[in-house]
């Protein structure tokens, strides 16, 4: 009939290239109310595939930090960061 008609298809696949647990302290006492920082240092592999965000495909980083307590565990969120080399 002379109609073309385009089916486009949405393909979307993720992996998970790295997945690591930093530890930066151990147990302790934490009171309502009080604010507490923890600080640390995160080290990426040296063959990590750095942050790539392409037309058609990408790598991205995300961290979090989280504390471990008794029923609903607290935690940041997901955050975006860049790896380069």
């Amino acid at each position: 009939n002379g109609v073309v008609q385009d089916k486009v298809r949405e393909v979307s696949h993720a992996v998970i290239t790295f997945d690591q647990k930093f530890p930066l302290g151990g147990p302790q006492p934490i009171k309502t109310g009080q604010s507490y920082e923890w600080t640390g240092t995160v080290t990426i592999p040296a063959d990590a595939r750095p942050t790539y965000l392409g037309l058609n495909a990408g790598h991205t980083w995300r961290i979090m930090a989280g504390l471990e307590v008794k029923g609903n565990d607290p935690d940041s969120g997901w955050a975006a960061i860049t790896v380069v080399r």
